[in-house]
């Protein structure tokens, strides 16, 4: 069984229409993702295109369809993983190796914890760290495709 701790931009890159994120996904026996990225995605619902064309009387409607057509796909597709004491403790050491942002920090440590490659489009987000806890290995980050700047 194959486990892959997903980055929130292939879940973005989804539900803003690109195929190669599907399929990214699809190819996962197990897809996961941190409690941080579900949280990430379901912010960025006012960023989708049905609620950015809505009429403003119509925002909170627009707003809430977008919101539980998301949280059902997710659901569906992903196991979440809570941000316990342990993802927490490493997330703290390595945001000290790289000075990451908090989010990609929890990312690493869910992948880190479990043993569980990531997949992203920014493999800066999460280099390999110098100094590992005890029992720990640095895993891997798959570029499952990139986009090009317009």
């Amino acid at each position: 069984m194959s486990y892959l701790v997903f980055d929130s931009n292939i879940l973005i890159d989804y539900l803003g229409g690109n195929t190669d994120a599907l399929v990214a996904i699809d190819a996962c026996d197990n897809p996961v993702i941190s409690k941080i990225v579900y949280m990430e995605v379901m912010v960025g619902c006012r960023h989708s295109s049905m609620v950015r064309a809505a009429l403003p009387a119509d925002y909170e409607s627009a707003l809430a369809t977008v919101e539980s057509l998301t949280r059902n796909w997710i659901n569906s597709t992903f196991s979440i993983l809570p941000i316990d004491d342990r993802i927490a403790d490493l997330s703290i050491e390595v945001r000290k190796q790289t000075n990451k942002k908090l989010p990609d920090t929890v990312i690493h440590a869910t992948g880190l914890l479990n043993g569980w490659n990531i997949v992203t489009r920014n493999p800066d987000d999460f280099p390999p760290l110098a100094e590992l806890p005890a029992g720990f290995h640095n895993i891997e980050v798959i570029v499952p495709y990139t986009i090009l700047a317009p």
